[in-house]
């Protein structure tokens, strides 16, 4: 990997740890949304990153599809689980895609964001557990971070079951 191509995946990378944190502090995602609102939020996200601002592209075109949003090349790809809890380990099945994008753009690296806005009962998971990389057969990386949405608040996990 080229090192303008790594220093390029660090900067999306940052903003969308940012907005995974904020998820999580702020409660960014109180409840279930669409994929296309999940990519205003997103798009939201990086255009007003200063070092990502309008080289952000939206909607570009890239081995017979249609990529999500991406930065210089490196696609970024969006998905929304609202049934099951997400892992990690789940993120598997759309790195192929994500991993097809980057190719037809000439790149080894890709990124796949998953936000998790499945019905929860405990608290967040711990965010050291929600990245990681997933390298494919053809050499391609694909950086893998979930998001979590639809979280209870914490004074909710302090109420037990409802008595009669």
């Amino acid at each position: 990997m080229m090192q303008s191509e790594l220093l390029d995946l660090l900067t999306v990378l940052a903003t969308l740890f940012n907005l995974a944190g904020s998820a999580v502090q702020d409660a960014l995602f109180p409840d279930k949304r669409s994929e296309a609102q999940f990519q205003l939020d997103v798009r939201g996200a990086l255009r007003r990153s200063p070092s990502i601002g309008i080289e952000l592209d939206e909607h570009a075109n890239a081995g017979g599809g249609i990529t999500d949003l991406s930065f210089r090349g490196i696609p970024i790809e969006l998905k929304v689980e609202s049934l099951t809890l997400f892992a990690l380990a789940d993120g598997r099945r759309f790195a192929s895609q994500a991993a097809s994008y980057a190719v037809a753009r000439g790149k080894k690296t890709a990124v796949l964001c998953v936000l998790d806005c499945s019905p929860k009962n405990g608290p967040p998971r711990d965010p050291s557990q929600l990245v990681g990389l997933e390298t494919l057969e053809n050499g391609v990386q694909v950086c893998v971070l979930v998001i979590q949405g639809n979280l209870q608040k914490p004074s909710a996990l302090s109420r037990g079951p409802v008595r009669q």
